[in-house]
């Protein structure tokens, strides 16, 4: 009997690149919800079909590398000595005050507190859908009894006025960028962040202010139609993501009761 051929090799698909696959992670392209790759055939028994160029105009797969850029000077610019404040009295050092609605977090102090912004700004951070954030509220991380970190929540749709009011009082941002999101049942394809970094004049680690136009943090129940304003030391921890819906729910009941002992009956 004539010989019979030896069997084809058919190779393995590829594992996707790391960067790939964490690009993926980061705008929610997942194995469930990214294209296929097409099953491998063996090739029919006639002339391959001419190779056709790939046009120049196509788009590359999103990754971490295809990532805008940070739009940042030569020299980033540094304020120097600027008190950065949220509200009329919250800042970075801030002792806390009786006031606050506070609570323990994986050995981290986070509290709750009624922020009174000037006029220009009040209606702008509103909030009036999400009951643990309703009104002016700032999450405030403290250390030592002082304040490391501020996280303040507005409507999206409060992006450019607040990006407004802070160039106008502390000039250019020292760094902007923007990156794609996806969010299902959201139509929002794109979130700007914009910047200022700080040297105070107490000394420490750079302060760095950061405007979020949409802030999404699912472990908060915050969705991606809120943005965020963040206001902590350059390489700090973010200690916000050990927070819970839950807890806010709790600081909120707090502060309420806090305010009104006397005919507050919600949860302590």
């Amino acid at each position: 009997p004539a010989p019979q051929p030896a069997p084809t090799p058919v190779s393995e698909p590829a594992e996707p690149d790391l960067l790939d696959r964490i690009g993926g992670y980061l705008f929610g392209e997942t194995a469930e919800t990214a294209d296929p790759e097409p099953a491998a055939t063996e090739p029919a028994a006639t002339a391959p079909p001419p190779a056709v160029a790939r046009p120049a105009s196509v788009t590359p797969p999103r990754s971490v590398a295809a990532l805008p850029p940070v739009v940042e000077s030569e020299a980033p610019r540094v304020l120097e000595g600027v008190v950065i404040r949220f509200g009329d009295a919250l800042t970075l050092g801030r002792p806390s005050a009786p006031r606050d609605a506070c609570l323990n977090r994986h050995g981290m102090t986070f509290c709750l507190t009624d922020t009174r912004w000037p006029p220009t700004l009040h209606d702008l951070f509103l909030v009036t859908d999400f009951a643990p954030l309703a009104g002016t509220r700032t999450l405030t991380r403290y250390e030592d009894g002082r304040a490391v970190a501020l996280d303040s929540f507005f409507p999206s749709r409060s992006f450019d006025g607040i990006r407004a009011h802070f160039e106008a009082t502390l000039g250019p941002p020292s760094f902007e960028a923007a990156r794609p999101i996806r969010h299902v049942g959201y139509p929002y394809t794109e979130s700007r962040t914009v910047g200022w970094r700080n040297r105070p004049a107490a000394g420490g680690g750079q302060e760095l202010l950061v405007i979020e136009e949409h802030a999404a943090r699912r472990h908060l129940g915050v969705g991606p139609d809120f943005g965020a304003a963040r206001l902590l030391r350059v390489g700090d921890v973010d200690g916000v993501r050990f927070v819970r819906q839950s807890d806010l729910m709790i600081l909120g009941n707090r502060l309420l009761k806090q305010a009104d002992p006397e005919t507050f009956d919600g949860g302590s």
